[in-house]
C-alpha cells in the first residue's frame, strides 16, 4: 500500500472527499516497549478497514486500549469486532494482552472464534491460555451456567 501511494504522488495530495470518506485507518493501541511504562500499553496496532479490523500484535492492555479508540470514533475497533489478529513474534510484550484478548472479546459481543496467524508455536500458546481458563471459558460460555444468566438482558 506504501509503495502504491508513493509511486502516485497526487493521490496524497488530494484530500478525501465527505462523499467518500477513508476507508482504511491505522490506529496505534499501544507502543511501548517490555519496560512497564505506565503511560504506554504493550505494542498494538489495527488496520481498519471500513468495518473491518485487522490487529497485529496483542501487548498489554490492547483491549482496553481498543475500546479507548472505538470510543473515540474507530467502532471498528471495538473488543467486541476484533475477529481476525496477527501476531509478528511471540516475545511477551507483543502477546502479554492475548488471553484478555481471547476472552473479553466475548463480553462485549464476539459470536466467532478469534482467528489468529503467527510464527510457530503460537498453536501451543494458544492451547495453553485456553487450557488455563478451561474454567472461566466453560463457566460463561455455558448456556445456563451462573455467568451466563447474570450477562443476559431481558
Amino acid at each position: 500500500m506504501l509503495l502504491a501511494m508513493a509511486a502516485n504522488p497526487q493521490q496524497l495530495e488530494s484530500q478525501p472527499s465527505k462523499e467518500h470518506p477513508t476507508r482504511t485507518k491505522v490506529v496505534l493501541l499501544g507502543t511501548g516497549t517490555p519496560v512497564p511504562d505506565p503511560d504506554r500499553s504493550g505494542p498494538a496496532t489495527v488496520i481498519a478497514v471500513d468495518d473491518r479490523a485487522y490487529l497485529i500484535d496483542f501487548g498489554p492492555g490492547v483491549v482496553r486500549r481498543a475500546e479507548a479508540a472505538a470510543l473515540r470514533g474507530v467502532p471498528s475497533v471495538a473488543p467486541g469486532n476484533l475477529k481476525v489478529a496477527f501476531v509478528t513474534h511471540l516475545h511477551s510484550d507483543h502477546t502479554a494482552g492475548y488471553s484478555d484478548l481471547i476472552l473479553t472479546g466475548w463480553t462485549p459481543g464476539r459470536t466467532v472464534p478469534l482467528e489468529v496467524y503467527g510464527p510457530p508455536g503460537l498453536q501451543s500458546m494458544t492451547e495453553h491460555i485456553l487450557q488455563a481458563y478451561r474454567v472461566d471459558i466453560e463457566t460463561r460460555t455455558n448456556p445456563h451456567g451462573p455467568m451466563r444468566e447474570r450477562w443476559s438482558i431481558p
